[in-house]
């Protein structure tokens, strides 16, 4: 691997790991783009676009909404869209989902080792809480 490619593969990786929390999201993020329509589509339409169970991509919807990468109608039934971004954030969803679509096996590489990256710093983070001196215990 060249500096460049890998100069390119940590760019990506960081893009990944600012946007998007697992596979599911950045499939739905990139479906949502590229619907024609900003009225929204409901959440069951969006789990058969992207292949995914409804379970999955109803979570997966109520964590972009709430990161404001997707607008939500807020009445039943719940249609969403993809909301555009401010330039810089749209240039990286641009840039993370066109690797995604030439590259999934890479980008899902990357989405990995992000997932097992937060993973071991939550652990980390409650190890050391459990030790941290002085703590006030819950109820207490």
């Amino acid at each position: 691997m060249t500096e460049a490619d890998a100069s390119e593969a940590e760019r990506l990786r960081a893009a990944l790991l600012q946007l998007f929390d697992d596979l599911a999201e950045l499939a739905i993020v990139a479906w949502l783009r590229d619907q024609p329509t900003a009225l929204g589509v409901e959440a069951p339409a969006i789990s058969e676009g992207v292949r995914l169970p409804l379970a999955d991509v109803s979570d997966a919807l109520g964590r972009l909404t709430e990161r404001g990468l997707v607008a939500c109608t807020g009445v039943p039934p719940m249609s969403y869209c993809y909301l555009s971004q401010e330039m810089e954030v749209e240039a990286r969803v641009a840039y993370v989902v066109r690797e995604f679509r030439s590259n999934p096996v890479h980008v899902m590489g990357f989405m990995t080792s992000n997932s097992m990256e937060r993973l071991r710093t939550a652990t980390l983070r409650t190890f050391a809480d459990a030790f941290r001196l002085g703590r006030r215990k819950p109820g207490g």
